[in-house]
């Protein structure tokens, strides 16, 4: 549980801007999307500079999670907090990626499918050039690394 100021912080600071793609590894490894201003601080995570520093590295991190609605869009999830006492629990989960909310609901969907986080738009705009400049012309023989 979290205090009232706790409460009313975890709130006012959730962005569709900063969300990220967490597994919960307590949870039979079940991948959610939340708001990054829901990971706290631990001795394990103060070293790290920043979030891409957790996502490379697979740190476990925990973050408050609640426990009593489903975790929606920003907007959403503020009226609903509002109009609800928030039960906030805190979890373990590695944080997969990070993005806004549309990129980490398509990279969730992704992950399910795939169970690997789907290549970001920059580099499948990559892989296309490449393809699309390549001279080999049996395409069965092409092999694309990510």
């Amino acid at each position: 549980m979290c205090s009232i100021n706790e409460n009313e912080k975890l709130i006012s600071a959730m962005s569709d801007e900063n969300c990220g793609l967490f597994e919960f590894t307590n949870e039979g490894n079940s991948v959610e999307v939340g708001f990054l201003c829901w990971i706290q601080t631990t001795p394990c995570t103060e070293d790290k500079i920043n979030n891409q520093d957790l996502i490379s590295e697979k740190t476990e991190i925990v973050l408050f999670w609640p426990s009593n609605i489903d975790v929606t869009y920003a907007s959403s999830m503020v009226k609903r907090c509002k109009k609800k006492d928030m039960q906030w629990i805190k979890v373990s989960a590695i944080l997969l990626a990070q993005g806004n909310w549309i990129e980490m609901c398509e990279k969730r969907k992704y992950y399910i499918a795939h169970n690997k986080i789907s290549p970001c738009r920059s580099k499948r705009h990559e892989r296309h050039i490449i393809l699309s400049e390549s001279t080999v012309t049996d395409k069965n023989k092409m092999v694309i690394k990510y």
